[in-house]
């Protein structure tokens, strides 16, 4: 979820703008070096003649669609389609001045500006909408516009502009901002020049002076420190806004924001950039006036839904991990069972989950006990992958334990969604111990299946099976082990060619799981 942060920030744009900016006053580069940073030869930039900088760490990209005020070389605009572009709302090229764009002929092309819609809205409190003394509306403006020319850019300019990586699960309604977070990204600025960094969260930024959690830009937000970040990290600084922010998708570039703001500091500083994705059906709406759309790649983020994935929060109703269903299902009596959570045995963060057990019954035995989740909004047709590791330990001493006995471990998915895990429609991956295979190592376990587009299960499931003689329980022997799970995790399995290397690195794949005794 977006989480909405109060922040004072400094606007990036210069006061005035009346000559081509000093390169001091640019996008700040840890390691600067403009043979390597610079988009165009030094000196050309601004000129009737820009050259293109062979060795720009860019290069191999198309910077087409990236154009600047032919008159104010400060302010850049990126095009995301053959008329649009997008830019910082408070630092706008004015209606009826030019854009210049340099193709990949080398070639100028100039654009007049001939208006902009922005994405407003009312302000909120405690859901409520918020009024002035007057009766009008308080309003958010987002620092994000989006700007047209007087006509569509021809093919034959060689102009190209940029599609989005749409987060956006439309099926549930779900924006996926955490899948941003992490992505390397490369930030321009208004000497055109780029650098690299790393989206560090993705946030709420207050547009203006009120401090209505509704009052916000989403911004993707990433840190530069220019005395400790390695060479060619950047940040952005004064004069910066509006200038574009990209993500690298399948080798090309795709648009991830522009520069709106920037923390108050000398050596090290976050800098924030309005997240374009966020306002995509915004942009489209208003694209629709000149009759083109955002083009969108629309990202499947099925996986970001799994929930307490870590096992690191729990129930104080179930005792056990939040948001998973418990089962317990073994009929006999022999032996109790729970589901909890723990603190020591873990593979990161501060919790696992477990499942734990003790037989002392004379005969035969079995203990059967599941973890379930069931999440909507799979992709027809799309493979996915789930994983989750474990730990088997023996809670009492090897001279203690009973004879004939098999744990066997296993992950599925149930491409029907259904809860019950047992189930003839259940793809199941398992494996099957022995005390002797039991360690304290944490080991891996996976499993795939292909969405039929419902909803999809989730299970992780232990099975225990053996027998206790009266030998053995006259010796005071009995059963006690603990399996303890951690770091679940649901993948993309993109390719069907994909899907058999998948499954060649799982020993012991089936397609089934043993009837019970």
């Amino acid at each position: 979820m977006l989480k909405k942060l109060i922040l004072r920030v400094i606007f990036l744009s210069a006061i005035f703008c009346l000559f081509p900016i000093p390169q001091a006053q640019a996008l700040d580069i840890s390691g600067y070096d403009a043979n390597l940073y610079d988009r165009f030869v030094a000196g050309t930039y601004g000129t009737d003649n820009p050259v293109a900088n062979p060795n720009f760490i860019g290069a191999s990209y198309d910077w087409s669609g990236v154009g600047w005020q032919t008159d104010c070389i400060g302010r850049s605009v990126a095009m995301v389609s053959a008329q649009n572009f997008v830019c910082a709302n408070h630092y706008r090229v004015p209606v009826g001045s030019t854009v210049s764009f340099f193709n990949a002929d080398g070639q100028l092309k100039t654009y007049t500006v001939q208006g902009y819609s922005t994405f407003d809205f009312q302000l909120t409190q405690n859901g409520n909408p918020i009024f002035d003394s007057d009766g009008n509306p308080y309003m958010c403006i987002p620092d994000l516009a989006l700007g047209w020319f007087t006509e569509a850019i021809s093919d034959s300019d060689g102009i190209t502009h940029y599609s989005v990586l749409d987060a956006d699960d439309y099926s549930t309604s779900w924006f996926d901002t955490g899948w941003y977070v992490g992505k390397d990204i490369l930030s321009y600025g208004w000497t055109a020049k780029a650098g690299n960094n790393t989206i560090d969260s993705v946030t709420g930024v207050a547009t203006t002076g009120m401090s209505s959690p509704s009052n916000h830009t989403t911004v993707a937000e990433y840190s530069y420190d220019r005395n400790n970040d390695p060479q060619g990290q950047a940040g952005a600084q004064g004069g910066d806004s509006g200038s574009p922010s990209f993500i690298v998708w399948d080798g090309q570039l795709t648009v991830a924001g522009t520069h709106f703001a920037v923390t108050n500091g000398t050596d090290a500083w976050n800098t924030y950039d309005s997240l374009v994705a966020a306002y995509a059906e915004d942009i489209d709406a208003a694209m629709s006036s000149t009759g083109y759309s955002l083009n969108r790649i629309k990202i499947d983020v099925f996986p970001d839904k799994l929930k307490n994935a870590g096992f690191e929060s729990f129930s104080w109703d179930t005792m056990g991990p939040s948001d998973w269903n418990f089962r317990n299902d073994t009929g006999d009596g022999s032996f109790f069972d729970m589901s909890g959570v723990d603190n020591e045995h873990k593979r990161s963060g501060s919790r696992s989950a477990s499942i734990g057990e003790m037989v002392s019954d004379e005969g035969q035995f079995r203990h059967d006990a599941s973890y379930s989740q069931t999440i909507a909004g799979s992709t027809d047709g799309q493979t996915y992958g789930f994983s989750f590791w474990y730990q088997n330990l023996v809670n009492v001493p090897a001279e203690l334990l009973a004879s004939s006995a098999e744990v066997m471990i296993a992950a599925g998915i149930d491409p029907t969604g259904g809860s019950d895990p047992d189930s003839s429609n259940i793809i199941w991956n398992m494996v099957t111990l022995t005390p002797e295979q039991f360690d304290a190592a944490w080991h891996q376990i996976m499993v795939a299946a292909q969405s039929n587009g419902t909803p999809m299960t989730f299970f992780i499931k232990r099975y225990l099976s053996g027998s206790i003689s009266s030998a053995d329980i006259a010796a005071g022997k009995y059963w006690s082990v603990s399996m303890y799970i951690d770091d679940a995790n649901i993948s993309i399995v993109p390719e069907p060619a994909t899907l058999l290397l998948f499954m060649s690195g799982l020993a012991g794949f089936r397609f089934f799981f043993p009837k019970k005794p």
